[in-house]
Formats: structure tokens, sequence, C-alpha cells
């Protein structure tokens, strides 16, 4: 049973990934990966499969038999009960209402930690790129013709734009002088 859960959790990623990927942006491969629920939940899968796995090789007259069985049951059991919450989650993961607005808070959690004085350059990019990926994702809904989708990226683009602009450019840390980067659009 672990092992067909373990197989739909993966088909489902694989799919999630490429067709969200494929749809709007290849970036958001990388926010998907860093979710701490799938992996949590696969993790946990796997663990279940190979402890059942473990549990196969004991007689039932060695001492850990009934430890490792009555395990294997549990983590079986927990498995199963978190499997549906857990497809509804990367289910979830398509919309582009539910990721939109964690591009936007990783975006803001970067500019504030530029405006801080963290100038690492992958806060930067980090940055840019998610108003490239957000800034796409309006493209690609203007292709579709959602409109719905093109005012929830073009106002979430105009507020972290703002966001930028309005913050007072004479603090000691001026990043936006030491790594001037354009994207386009």
């Amino acid at each position: 049973l672990t092992n067909s859960l373990l197989a739909c959790f993966t088909t489902c990623i694989a799919f999630i990934l490429t067709i969200t990927a494929n749809i709007y942006s290849p970036r958001l491969i990388k926010m998907y990966l860093r979710d701490k629920s799938m992996a949590f939940g696969f993790f946990l899968i796997l663990l279940t499969s190979a402890i059942i796995c473990y549990a196969n090789y004991y007689t039932p007259d060695h001492p850990h038999y009934h430890f490792v069985n009555q395990l294997a049951l549990i983590l079986g059991l927990v498995v199963v009960l978190i499997t549906l919450p857990l497809l509804y989650h990367i289910f979830h993961l398509l919309r582009p209402e539910y990721f939109l607005p964690l591009l936007e808070k990783i975006s803001e959690n970067a500019i504030h930690r530029l405006e801080a004085g963290n100038l690492a350059k992958s806060n930067y990019i980090q940055v840019v790129e998610h108003w490239d990926v957000i800034s796409n994702i309006a493209l690609t809904a203007a292709k579709r013709d959602d409109r719905q989708l093109i005012r929830l990226a073009l106002r979430m683009l105009d507020e972290s734009l703002k966001q930028l602009i309005l913050k007072n450019p004479q603090t000691s840390h001026n990043w936006r002088m030491e790594y001037p980067m354009f994207i386009p659009g």
C-alpha cells in the first residue's frame, strides 16, 4: 500500500511540476522543491516503505520483531491518513492564487534583507527573479486571455515595485546602486 502511495505521490509531484512550469515559469520548480510539506510527506512515505521492507526480514522469534512490525503498522496508518490532505495540498499548488502570494512574500523578505544591510547578491537576484516570474505569469495569462490572473499578477508586481520605490533611498545600504540589474518587460 505504501509503495502505491509513494508512486502516486511521486507521479503527482512530477505532473504538477512539469505542468505548472510549462504553463507559467520554470523558476516555480525551485519554490515547489522547497515546500516543506511536500518534502515531509515524501520523506515519511519513503521512510515507511523502507521500514515495511525492513520488517519483512525479521522472523517471529527475533526480539525486535513485534516492535518493528508495530512501528511499520503505525507509520503505515499515518501515511494513509495524511495522503489525501497531502495530495490536496499538492494539487492546490497548481493554482496561481496560491503560488503568486508566496512569490510576493519571498520577494518582500528579500527586499527587507537587502534594506537591512544583507547585501548578498543572492538576495538581489531572488528579488529580480521573482519579479521576472510574476511578469511571465502575467504575459502567459494575457496569451490565455485570463483577465483575473492578469490583474492579480500585475497588482502583485505593482505592490512589490511600489514597496521598492517608496523605501527610503537615503539608507546607508543603497543596494540598488551596488547591483544595477534590469528585467525585460
